[in-house]
């Protein structure tokens, strides 16, 4: 997993250094959704760690640096006190998918396609609601923006946990030693003989990978 990470966060971090004030508004909306797609994709892989409410530390600092980044692409510089304020009026429903996210890890093995999905779909959701809020001049109302982002999380949640569920049933069916291995790795962690990092990213080749 750490590895799978660091190779997303210098793909956000070349994006977020692009140069935009020549950009077209064709290149503008292209960087804008590798930005939004390649943050999915990160907090995707932050969502499989095993403990629960981690993934609000990790992920907060990644939508905050994604708001950052589609702000500038879009004409706009923001500190991260002023981001963190525009967040902060989307913070209940925010708050309810991290609560979910938590509760998700304690459901042994199918639990990660409800973690992962959320982590995806929040993600997009926010990144699409931000980009919508710029090019709009950042003149969407409190209520307007959490409306928008309810619908645009809902619609991308059923959509990844649908695929990931479709995902993991084709594996399983491919593959019947998948539950075993993965009994395996939880029994080797219980037991002391791997850490959670060597756990996270054996569990990873297994489910993504197959």
């Amino acid at each position: 997993m750490t590895t799978s990470l660091t190779h997303l966060q210098h793909d956000l971090k070349s994006i977020r250094d692009g140069r935009f004030d020549e950009a077209s508004p064709r290149q503008r909306d292209r960087a804008v959704r590798e930005l939004i797609h390649t943050s999915c994709a990160a907090a995707s892989v932050v969502a499989l760690q095993p403990v629960p409410f981690l993934d609000t530390a990790l992920l907060v600092p990644l939508h905050v640096g994604m708001v950052q980044g589609i702000a500038r692409i879009r004409g706009y510089r923001l500190d991260k006190r002023s981001t963190f304020e525009i967040l902060r009026t989307m913070r209940a429903s925010l708050l309810t998918q991290h609560a979910m996210m938590a509760a998700a890890k304690f459901a042994p093995y199918v639990g990660w396609i409800v973690t992962v999905s959320v982590a995806d779909a929040l993600t997009y959701a926010i990144g699409a609601l931000m980009d919508r809020y710029f090019v709009r001049g950042r003149s969407m109302l409190p209520a307007e923006m959490r409306d928008a982002l309810q619908r645009l999380y809902k619609e991308k949640f059923e959509h990844a946990y649908r695929g990931r569920r479709s995902e993991l049933k084709m594996k399983l069916g491919r593959a019947p030693s998948m539950r075993r291995a993965l009994c395996e790795l939880d029994e080797a962690r219980r037991e002391g003989r791997i850490d959670d990092d060597e756990r996270d990213r054996r569990k990873e080749e297994i489910l993504f990978r197959g």
